[in-house]
Parts: structure tokens; sequence; C-alpha cells
């Protein structure tokens, strides 16, 4: 039985509440699923890291994730590492 089914939505809302609170205190801020998509273009995944890029600056970076509950955190400016090398158009 999954925990949802046992304990109830309201219950999982405020365990999942409380879990971003102590994230939050612990690295500052943090994105659900859905903030991501607001604030941020994905590009690619490698957990527990993200590539990203700032939809309001176009700054690219990445961020750290956590998977149950799934959160976003510690954005990291790419410091032209090469990661975000423009590759040439494959024909």
């Amino acid at each position: 039985m999954s925990d949802l089914l046992k304990y109830g939505s309201e219950s999982w809302l405020a365990w999942e509440a409380s879990e971003r609170l102590i994230l939050e205190e612990s690295v500052g801020q943090v994105w659900s699923t859905t903030e991501l998509q607001t604030d941020f273009i994905v590009h690619s995944f490698l957990a527990p890291f993200v590539m990203v890029e700032k939809n309001d600056t176009g700054e690219k970076g990445s961020l750290m994730f956590q998977t149950d509950p799934r959160f976003y955190y510690s954005f990291t400016p790419d410091v032209k590492t090469g990661i975000f090398v423009k590759r040439p158009n494959r024909t």
C-alpha cells in the first residue's frame, strides 16, 4: 500500500512541505518541478544534476536534485567549463 493511500493526501502534503523547509534551511532556494519549468529551460539530466538555462537572463548552469520528494536546489552558474559547448548540426 502506498504512503499516499495509507496516510492520506493531507499527510503527504504536510510531509512534502516539511521536507522542503528542511532543504531550504540547508541549501537556500528550492524549486519544485513546476517552479523549475517556470524559471528554467532544462537541457539535460545526469543524476543528481540537471543542466539548465534561466528563462529571465539566459544564464546557463546546473542544479542538483533529490528524488523523493523531487526538489531542485543549489544553482551553480556555468563558468565556461565547456559543458554547454555548441555542437555543429548533423545532417
